[in-house]
């Protein structure tokens, strides 16, 4: 007899022989669960998680509760959240897929964890978001666009591209009835349209064939003639011909000839019945599909694929969907995306474009407005668009507009853009892991995700939030955090509970900054400069005419609500508009008047989240350029020289050295259709790179796949006799990354830990006079104690003659800096001003300034 575990197909995970379990209740020595563990719900039972950093860790996460994992960079919340909860969850559910899946299930790797029970299926939202295809939008993202698509094709009205008209579809049953309703006794003619400008040859072959047929009367250019009288125009005339079906006069108990009559007609008159009434001349074109005979143009029947721009059917044929040509946006689709057809389509006055380039706060109340007016059917429809772009507004991005590419969103928006998709779905049942969803958010953008967060628990799910936010972590039903460090230093619960509960524990460096801990501030010595870098009537996107002053050697932060402008301003405008100043003109400013002071810096520094490097190949050893000179250190051992073996045997980028098998990337990827493409170690060098040859090369003792495999922490101590490694190899360590191993994919790095690995490039080269350095959210993703490591290190480069601007929300940062600039007061049109612009201090009494007031709620 056993005790059986399953997964979500019913397949044993594990199976246990019931004499294991002891008098105790648990499962014998070295499996510490009890036996009634193994059927409780309750809660996620973690026994012996080992992943990455993670020291044997046991935890319990209850269910339908919002739990927050958090503690320093580096201590182990992803690898115990992403990399062994979402981990197991995934590789559980495509375990209970086919046969063909399961085989692919057996490629994922294990999570390296004892047991995991009363685990749900998980859903995971990643730090790193990816902004998807070229072809991704506001609204394919949030399938505000799919509801559009369904919406215009099911109630829409074609119009012709050509002439403008009005042309709509109509079934037999609704001529028919159409016809009856007229008064008994009207005499009518139904008529096919059989040709404009033909051929005198294909012109001779129709007549021919109607005569055939038994028709014996056709109406050419509006006079009734008789078929055979008629003869074929030469080619260059034009003429129009219509044959006479029936003659019939309106009898209600006469409908089945008029049946057949418009069947008839639309047989032979490509699909197109006209029915003439005699008493009043009028003529009424019947078209089984859409088109306009004016024009002899045919259109497109409505359906959901035509107002799609990723379907042949509906893509713009110039720009292929992408809304964009080499030389800017589509002449041909005004960026649309779409066909002309498509373009052409109305609902309630409104073509698809017109509504997709609304911001959607614009949109929800558009329609709003028409739902009123809505068939019952209509309505149905309207009703689940506007709890999507209701669920939109909640988390701060009625700004955005359904057209936006998704490649022009900050992580940020992305990231809210996903949570949007996932209360809209109204799952119940989930465990959501959620990687810092409110990572770049301004303090009033996270207290719109906390209640987003907050509805998804009361759905019925559960969340487990890896955060730093103290707004999140405060609206937590419960905390756990890791520590006590980074990396080899952490890896262990430190504390867990209640906020109450973490203030009191003196071993939770969170529950002190939770309690009230003060930020760092600005450094006693002040910084007070007489000399500014001033731009003048900037003007870009959402702009309006800002004029700003920055102070030269000093920390300025830009700040505001997502949406206000600060990335335009700063990243968009200052920085290429210096650059160009001092000769580089690589990148386009946006719009502007003046630029005074910027022949004060010899060059401009650029510092933006975006992933390091051009595919999984970058690390932060290859980012920074220590990578070369490590290399140098392997070619001069004894053993290299002996074999002849230069720096590039030791580049995993180049053949020869590397394993041929991965080409020098440590993993294979494996298709997995419905997931993302799975990742898998290397069968041929076990994850480490390089053939067998260049790992028998050692320095002291360690092959070039253990100094990737190294912390930085770790390669500060081994290479302290090379300045140049250990230079850079300090400075990382300064900013608070001393955990991150030196092989460690670029792709897999967080947005915060990007900037910080670009900035210790930075201060590891030589300079080369005073540097504008721009940095575009440097604290987003990081702990209260980081972003004070993350501050020292700017004023060290401050104190150096930098002067150094950066977008930020965090109070730890804005309260360090020597002059804040606040944008606002709200997103999109409402924003691009200037709403402050001061020592941080005085931001708390701007009433006007969201910023402010997130400051002053701080020090309450």
């Amino acid at each position: 007899m056993s005790i059986a575990c399953t997964g979500t197909s019913g397949q044993p995970l594990l199976e246990l022989p019931v004499t294991m379990v002891a008098s105790n209740g648990s499962l014998g020595p070295g499996f510490p669960i009890r036996a009634g563990e193994l059927m409780s719900q309750e809660c996620i039972r973690i026994r012996g998680a080992r992943v990455h950093n993670l020291r044997a860790v046991d935890l319990e996460i209850p269910h339908r509760m919002l739990v927050a994992l958090t503690g320093v960079s580096g201590s182990g919340k992803t690898s115990l959240g992403i990399h062994t909860l979402h981990a197991e969850g995934r590789r559980r559910y495509v375990a209970s897929l086919s046969s063909h899946a399961r085989a692919v299930a057996e490629t994922l790797p294990q999570p390296d964890v004892d047991w995991i029970g009363g685990l749900s299926p998980t859903v995971a939202i990643a730090q790193c978001v990816a902004a998807g295809r070229s072809r991704s939008t506001v609204g394919t993202l949030t399938e505000i666009h799919d509801h559009l698509r369904g919406l215009f094709a099911r109630f829409g009205v074609s119009s012709c591209p050509g002439c403008g008209a009005l042309v709509e579809a109509v079934t037999i049953e609704e001529a028919k009835s159409q016809i009856l309703s007229w008064p008994e006794g009207t005499r009518v003619l139904v008529m096919a349209p059989v040709f404009g400008r033909e051929s005198a040859a294909d012109a001779a072959s129709t007549l021919e064939e109607l005569r055939s047929l038994g028709f014996v009367r056709v109406r050419v250019d509006g006079e009734v003639r008789e078929l055979s009288d008629v003869q074929p125009t030469p080619a260059e005339e034009e003429v129009r011909i219509e044959v006479i079906v029936d003659r019939w006069v309106v009898r209600p108990d006469d409908g089945p000839r008029l049946v057949d009559s418009l069947e008839t007609a639309r047989l032979n008159g490509r699909g197109v019945a006209i029915v003439k009434r005699m008493d009043t001349e009028e003529e009424h074109y019947l078209p089984a599909r859409p088109c306009c005979v004016a024009c002899e143009r045919e259109l497109p029947d409505l359906q959901p694929s035509l107002f799609s721009f990723n379907h042949p059917s509906g893509m713009c044929l110039a720009c292929e969907g992408l809304g964009e040509t080499e030389s800017g946006s589509c002449a041909s689709c005004g960026g649309s995306r779409l066909c002309e057809a498509a373009r052409a389509v109305r609902w309630r006055g409104w073509t698809l474009p017109e509504l997709a380039r609304a911001e959607m706060g614009e949109l929800s109340v558009a329609l709003r407005s028409a739902s009123a007016q809505a068939t019952t059917l209509e309505r149905e429809a309207l009703d689940e668009l506007v709890a999507r772009l209701a669920v939109v507004d909640r988390l701060g991005l009625a700004y955005l507009s359904s057209d936006r590419g998704a490649y022009t969103l900050s992580a940020g928006e992305l990231r809210r853009l996903r949570l949007a998709g996932q209360v809209a779905s109204t799952l119940t049942g989930i465990v959501y892991i959620l990687d810092e969803p409110t990572s770049g958010l301004h303090p009033e953008d996270t207290g719109r995700v906390v209640e987003v967060l907050q509805e998804i628990r009361e759905q019925g799910n559960s969340l487990v939030v890896i955060e730093h936010s103290l707004e999140v972590l405060r609206a937590a039903d419960r905390l756990i955090d890791f520590g006590p460090g980074a990396g080899q230093q952490g890896g262990q619960v430190v504390a867990q509970g209640t906020v109450e509960e973490l203030i009191e524990n003196s071993a939770s460096i969170t529950g002190a900054f939770l309690a009230g801990r003060p930020s760092v501030g600005r450094p006693s010595r002040g910084r007070a400069s007489s000399e500014r870098l001033r731009l003048n009537g900037a003007s870009g996107h959402n702009l309006q005419a800002v004029s700003v002053e920055i102070p030269i050697a000093a920390l300025t932060v830009v700040t505001g609500v997502s949406g206000s402008g600060k990335t335009t301003l700063v990243g968009a405008t200052l920085a290429p508009a210096v650059s160009a100043a001092l000769g580089d003109h690589s990148v386009q400013a946006l719009p502007f008047d003046t630029l005074e002071g910027a022949t004060r810096f010899e060059q401009v520094v650029p510092i933006d989240g975006r992933p390091m490097g051009k595919s999984a190949r970058s690390n932060p050893a290859t980012v920074t350029r220590i990578f070369d000179a490590i290399r140098q250190v392997f070619a001069a051992t004894p053993e290299a020289r002996v074999h002849g073996y230069g720096a590039s045997r030791f580049s995993f980028n180049a053949a020869g050295g590397r394993c041929e098998v991965c080409d020098g990337l440590g993993e294979l990827e494996t298709p997995a259709h419905l997931l993302a493409d799975l990742r898998v170690p290397c069968h041929g060098c076990r994850g480490q790179r390089y053939n067998e040859a260049t790992l028998r090369v050692r320095y002291k003792g360690a092959t070039i796949a253990d100094v990737l495999a190294m912390s930085v922490d770790e390669g500060l101590a081994f290479f302290e006799h090379h300045k140049r490694v250990h230079r850079v190899l300090s400075v990382l360590h300064d900013v608070g990354l001393g955990y991150l191993p030196l092989g460690r994919s670029a792709v897999t790095l967080s947005g915060g830990e990007s900037q910080r690995i670009k900035l210790a490039r930075e201060l590891g080269r030589a300079r080369r006079g005073a540097r504008l350095i721009v940095m575009d959210e440097p604290d987003a993703g990081l702990h209260p104690a980081d972003i004070e490591r993350l501050v020292s290190v700017l004023d060290r480069l401050v104190e150096s003659g930098d002067t150094i601007v950066a977008v930020g929300h965090r109070p730890a940062l804005i309260e360090a800096a020597d002059h804040v600039i606040d944008l606002g007061p709200g997103p999109g049109r409402r924003g691009g001003r200037v709403v402050f612009a001061g020592p941080p201090e005085s931001l708390m009494t701007c009433s006007e300034s969201a910023t402010g007031r997130a400051l002053k709620a701080t020090r309450a």
